[in-house]
């Protein structure tokens, strides 16, 4: 079994304001396109370190406390961390399966974790051929199959900027996030990103700002109510 470590915020302090922001991020993704189950979604960012990877890791993190049988892939062929976060090993995973015979996939595939309803499917060891890997039919089986194994499937990626990966993925999915560093992306590294986006016809279903500066008053007025309330 994985062990949680504090990046995992859900988990380990799950009435911080960080944990509750990620609950309204969960909640706004199940009713966006009315009428549209977004069953798959693509988690990136624009450029590195941006913090794409702790989104999607707690994303899954409340959305499997929702009761929701949740999947967390880490598709990031080039530099995934999924692994770290869960504290497990990444011998094999995403880069084997689809390597291997994935017709034979079944919940011994995925790696369980300490919190209940929450599988991952680690990167495995990095290929040197990431995007060819992931535009295989084999990728296409893989998230068929887990459709139906799974009620929602998080999906890192690499950021946008860098590689394809992302918008391979995006065209599998059901939708994409695009987190962005609060105060610190710059304008003109989103307006790319989106662009690069809205030309692929891929469904972009919003944009996360991550590390936003809380010292303005109105924050911590809604954490003082939120926490007497809760007391």
């Amino acid at each position: 079994m994985a062990d949680i470590i504090k990046e995992l915020v859900a988990q380990t302090d799950p009435k911080s304001p960080t944990s509750e922001a990620v609950r309204c991020l969960r909640t706004n993704i199940q009713f966006l396109n009315a009428g549209k189950k977004n069953q798959i979604v693509v988690i990136t960012s624009p450029l590195p370190q941006e913090g794409k990877t702790f989104i999607a890791a707690n994303l899954a993190v409340v959305t499997a406390q929702s009761d929701k049988k949740t999947l967390l892939i880490d598709c990031d062929l080039r530099r995934p961390s999924v692994h770290k976060m869960f504290g497990v090993s990444n011998k094999k995973g995403l880069s084997t399966l689809l390597a291997s015979d994935v017709a034979a996939l079944d919940e011994t595939s995925f790696v369980s974790t300490d919190i209940e309803n929450l599988s991952i499917l680690t990167s495995g060891p990095i290929p040197p051929n990431p995007a060819e890997l992931l535009e295989r039919k084999a990728m296409d089986n893989l998230l068929l199959k887990a459709r139906e194994m799974f009620d929602m499937i998080y999906i890192d990626t690499s950021p946008l900027l860098s590689v394809t990966d992302p918008v391979i993925m995006s065209k599998k999915a059901d939708g994409i996030i695009l987190v962005v560093m609060a105060d610190v992306t710059l304008e003109k590294v989103v307006t790319r990103a989106y662009s690069i986006l809205k030309d692929a016809g891929v469904n972009m279903l919003g944009a996360v700002f991550n590390k936003l500066d809380t010292s303005g008053g109105g924050y911590y007025r809604y954490r003082y109510y939120r926490y007497s309330y809760g007391k």
